[in-house]
């Protein structure tokens, strides 16, 4: 059995299949799941929860601090002095350091790190995504040494990582990571492929607006025999409305 959890693109541009696991220990951390059924792949996946005071940002953190060869990140802004610094830190040392930032939010006179880190010499990318008026890059990626990758609803900075509701995915996973760099690519060069199918494992990921994530979702709730929970900043896309709505009638638990 397989819970399906997916998240509309205004939250987070993947979509996945994670492996049913029971419920953590009383003793866990309460901001952190561990996805069982990973381990005999040589993989790993956790789940973190926000708000969960600095375990989300100390992740962050200690990940970029332990890499080895290389970083990618791709940000909708970035606000946290603490994960900027370690990412200059990582470029002062030699590792070869990449931030893909949106262009737009750039420009805001509140988001001054992003221009900072260019003016240190660290590679920043400004992304500007003309496909209309609100386009944005609204990614929360980052790849780590071609085998850890972080994503989720989470904007790098102290409302993101310490306030609001917000999750965050940490994979480990060498299949994963690829895609991950081949979209980072992608959004670097504004050159949009197809994607290719599915990599071999119990997560696909999915990403705007190359994807239909609109339709990836709907399939899921359309295929769903049991139960769709779903938590998203807004919904207004009708027809995943009528979707959920149809679920509800054919007795499937929708909350």
């Amino acid at each position: 059995m397989f819970l399906r959890a997916f998240a509309l693109p205004l939250m987070l541009a993947s979509a996945c299949a994670l492996g049913a696991r029971e419920a953590p220990a009383a003793s866990a951390p309460a901001a952190l799941e561990t996805i069982d059924g990973w381990a005999e792949r040589g993989e790993a996946l956790d789940v973190y929860f926000v708000p969960s005071g600095p375990v989300v940002e100390d992740r962050l953190e200690a990940a970029i601090l332990g890499a080895e060869r290389r970083i990618r990140v791709a940000l909708y802004n970035l606000r946290s002095e603490r994960l900027a610094h370690a990412l200059l830190a990582r470029h002062r040392e030699g590792l070869e350091v990449e931030l893909l930032l949106d262009a737009k939010q750039m420009d805001q006179p509140w988001n001054t790190l992003g221009a900072w880190l260019e003016e240190q010499g660290l590679p920043v990318v400004p992304v500007r995504n003309e496909r209309h008026r609100y386009a944005t890059l609204h990614d929360k990626l980052a790849l780590v040494d071609d085998a850890e990758v972080f994503l989720g609803s989470a904007n790098w900075g102290p409302s993101g990582l310490h306030a609001n509701e917000e999750a965050l995915l940490a994979l480990r996973s060498p299949a994963l990571a690829a895609v991950v760099d081949a979209e980072l690519d992608e959004i670097a060069s504004d050159a949009r492929h197809a994607r290719v199918g599915d990599v071999p494992g119990p997560m696909q990921l999915h990403f705007s607006p190359t994807d239909r994530l609109d339709a990836v979702i709907e399939r899921a709730i359309d295929g769903a025999e049991e139960r769709v929970l779903v938590a998203v900043f807004s919904l207004r896309l009708r027809w995943l409305a009528e979707a959920l709505v149809d679920a509800h009638r054919r007795g499937v638990e929708v909350w």
